[in-house]
């Protein structure tokens, strides 16, 4: 052991790193660098650091060299028979991200990772032979493409690669500035995604912005914008900017806080009045405070104030509108019939079916194909998969491009095996590259994007894939606009249908004339807002207890058939409940999964053969919120911790403890979680919660495709149904925006459209 000074100074490469934002704390392991020629040990030396995330001027990543200084503690540790020297900091003074400098640790940086293809050792060596590591590495973060393709063997190709690699990593220059002002990780790095150049629509000039203490320092309030909260804001502005109560950067800040909390959490997207005064007044402290700021955000367009006086939230009102936009172009063109191709699609589709549709079930077929916008909506057991299916043979036959797009990756999967054509989850088509009109090869190719479960489709989603396709691009929506709203703001579904402007087809009538299980009879009856006859029917069946014995008959009931059960509740409280209790009783003595965390091991409370729930997208893993599977192994592999094998995927997912701590039991799971999913059997507690309407009564019930279990009280029961959807009472104006552009644009069919149409129909039914 060694007598260490009360500040030691460390360069280290990472190794490995946790972080987590909710709990401010961070751990990060390393080898010595040998960049600090002072420190003796270097290849059988390690670093670890204890700290909060908030100090740090960038999240850490595996790879990266970090400065720290601080007291720290040394021992030794037993590695294979070799000893290996520890440098362990708690709480140190500094940490600093060091940009790689000289030519062994660029070699390094480069080589392990993904941003660097095609960079080899050769390259490297010459740049740096040439410039020195100072210089060198300069030229790559100024960007001097001329200087770099100087140099031998370096192509353009390769000068560009560097350049953007290192990118990202040119504004942690400013990392320390940030994290003396303690303005947390996450902030900054939403901060540096931005782009650090603006060009000129005009012109084409393109013009750096200034650095970011310069714009911070100016408004301070920009930083809510990125996630940082407003009263953390305020006392930075007034402690550090020494900003002033009435600051008009400070009034704006208030006003879009108060819409991001009370007008977007309730999925409206406009609020009146007596909604947003008094949080504004109690925000700001005062009335004067609160009228400026009402003004000052109208001049700068943070929101609308429209005739009728209400608020309209600035993002939302743009989304609205470009949906709108583009919406009542598609409603205003008709599909180019000719006397042959389509009445021939439509025919091959039909034939193909083994009994003939119903007469709403070929009307939705030719609104399909008849218009460039069209929704189909109906409950279950109504055909809409069959209605589906059809269409798409038709536009297959068309040669349209068809790409099913769903919310959920449960939903998406459901989707493809109903039609036979790929599907992605609504994340992973965005991902994709734009639908264009014309391929890589100069071809005109169609599209048809099919939307399914799109009542789960809120404002900004519907906008995104709006924006994500040309103008050319026809959309069929499919959906149930009397099951949940979305969680997010709007009611995109049922906008469009109350509107009465977008070709519109409801299914009504049950097509599944052998259907023995009675659950569309009896979700039919809930769905227009109508008591049961009778509680129970078929295989519907409604269990009437008391609100304290829910839980105890839900697991009467999952014990009978655990294997085909899934419990579906309204509140968290429950949700838990339920699920400890069951694997408590099910799966205790099985091994659980474990994992190291912030270099400790940690139990995870969850156990080999557990159902388990996805909380959190994590696009690069394939995983989204709501993603159910089941936890197949519990062994640690190298970084991995255990695995999890879903419907979704062939292949299962393995764990990192980033993905562990956002997993949880799935005994039982909430409504939201299951929208867009079905199971054999659904237990379904009806606890005494706000959250429980008809939509919600109706939502859970067709989650089922054999068997339902209602428990709970009749009162509840009666309540939900005869109070309504509280998601049809969101305050949106997509109907009225809409509305508005419709009657800007020609409503002019293509010439000769019309007679065609009639004349196929005639021909076919």
């Amino acid at each position: 052991m060694m007598n260490l000074p009360s500040k030691v100074v460390m360069y280290f490469r990472v190794t490995y790193v946790q972080h987590n934002d909710k709990q401010d704390k961070c751990f990060m392991r390393g080898t010595v660098s040998r960049r600090e020629t002072r420190n003796t040990f270097t290849a059988l030396s390690s670093v670890k650091v204890y700290t909060t995330c908030t100090g740090l001027p960038s999240i850490p990543a595996k790879g990266e060299y970090w400065k720290v200084i601080g007291g720290a503690e040394h021992y030794l540790e037993d590695h294979d028979g070799f000893e290996r020297h520890i440098f362990e900091f708690k709480s140190p003074t500094s940490i600093e991200f060091q940009i790689p400098n000289t030519l062994e640790e660029v070699k390094d940086f480069v080589a392990k990772s993904s941003d660097f293809k095609g960079i080899g050792t050769v390259r490297l060596f010459n740049i740096w032979n040439q410039y020195g590591d100072t210089e060198a590495m300069n030229i790559i973060l100024r960007g001097d493409v001329d200087k770099l393709t100087a140099v031998d063997l370096v192509s353009e190709g390769d000068a560009c690669t560097l350049i953007e690699g290192f990118k990202k990593y040119a504004n942690l220059k400013y990392a320390k500035w940030f994290a003396e002002h303690r303005i947390p990780p996450f902030v900054q790095q939403n901060y540096f995604k931005m782009s650090a150049v603006i060009e000129d629509e005009h012109s084409g000039e393109k013009n750096t912005l200034p650095s970011p203490p310069q714009v911070i320092s100016d408004n301070p309030y920009h930083l809510t914008t990125l996630g940082m909260p407003f009263r953390s804001v305020d006392q930075l502005a007034f402690t550090v900017f020494e900003k002033q109560l009435n600051d008009p950067n400070r009034l704006v800040a208030a006003v879009n806080q108060v819409l991001n909390e009370q007008v977007v959490p309730r999925g409206h997207t406009f609020g009146t009045h007596n909604q947003i005064f008094p949080h504004l007044k109690s925000l700001l402290g005062s009335d004067e405070l609160a009228a400026q700021a009402l003004m000052q955000s109208e001049e700068m367009l943070n929101f609308r104030l429209g005739n009728d006086g209400n608020y309209h939230h600035g993002s939302l009102y743009i989304m609205q509108d470009i949906i709108a936009e583009r919406l009542s172009t598609l409603i205003h063109r008709k599909s180019e019939w000719c006397n042959f191709t389509y009445p021939k699609a439509i025919s091959l589709a039909f034939e193909q079916l083994p009994f003939p549709l119903a007469p709403k079930q070929v009307e939705a077929v030719y609104s399909s194909l008849e218009h460039e916008i069209s929704i189909i909506s109906g409950g279950a057991g109504t055909g809409k998969t069959t209605v589906l299916r059809t269409i798409l043979r038709a536009f297959s036959e068309l040669k349209y491009n068809i790409h099913g797009i769903a919310l959920s990756g449960r939903a998406a999967l459901r989707l493809h095996q109903s039609i036979g054509f790929p599907t992605k989850t609504i994340t992973r088509f965005l991902s994709d590259e734009k639908l264009e009109s014309v391929d890589s090869a100069g071809e005109h190719v169609k599209h048809l994007v099919v939307i399914d479960e799109s009542s789960m489709v809120d404002v900004p989603y519907m906008s995104q894939i709006i924006l994500h396709c040309c103008p050319n691009v026809r959309f069929l929506i499919v959906g149930d606009h009397e099951q949940l709203a979305p969680i997010g703001a709007g009611k995109v579904l049922y906008d469009l249908i109350k509107s009465g402007l977008v070709p519109f087809v409801e299914l009504d009538q049950v097509q599944r004339q052998d259907e023995s299980t009675g659950i569309p009879e009896y979700s039919r009856v809930v769905r227009s807002g109508q008591l049961p006859a009778s509680l129970s029917n078929k295989n519907v069946h409604f269990h009437v207890c008391d609100e304290h014995d829910i839980v105890d008959k839900c697991l009467e009931l999952y014990r009978l058939n655990r294997s085909n059960c899934q419990m579906i509740s309204a509140t968290r409280k429950t949700t838990f409940e339920l699920n400890n209790r069951c694997q408590m009783e099910f799966n205790s003595s099985s091994p659980e999964l474990t994992y190291e965390y912030m270099n400790q091991v940690t139990n995870s409370g969850l156990r080999l053969n557990d159902p388990v729930l996805f909380t959190r997208n994590h696009a690069s893993k394939r995983i989204q919120n709501g993603l159910l599977g089941e936890l197949s192994t519990v062994e640690w592999s190298g970084e991995h911790y255990g695995c999890v094998q879903t419907q979704e995927y062939d292949e299962p997912i393995e764990l990192i403890p980033e993905l562990i701590i956002e997993m949880t039991l799935a005994y039982s799971i909430t409504l939201h979680k299951a929208q867009g999913s079905q199971f054999p059997i659904v237990i379904i507690a009806l606890n005494n919660s706000r959250m429980i309407d008809r939509s919600w009564v109706y939502t859970a019930i067709t989650r089922s495709e054999q068997e339902v279990h209602i428990v709970g009280t009749k009162a509840k029961y009666n309540q939900a149904i005869e109070g309504g959807h509280r998601g049809h009472e969101r305050q949106t104006s997509l109907q009225s925006t809409l509305a508005s552009a419709v009657r800007r644009k020609s409503s002019v069919a293509p010439h000769g459209a019309e007679r065609h149409i009639r004349a196929a129909k005639k021909e076919i039914c």
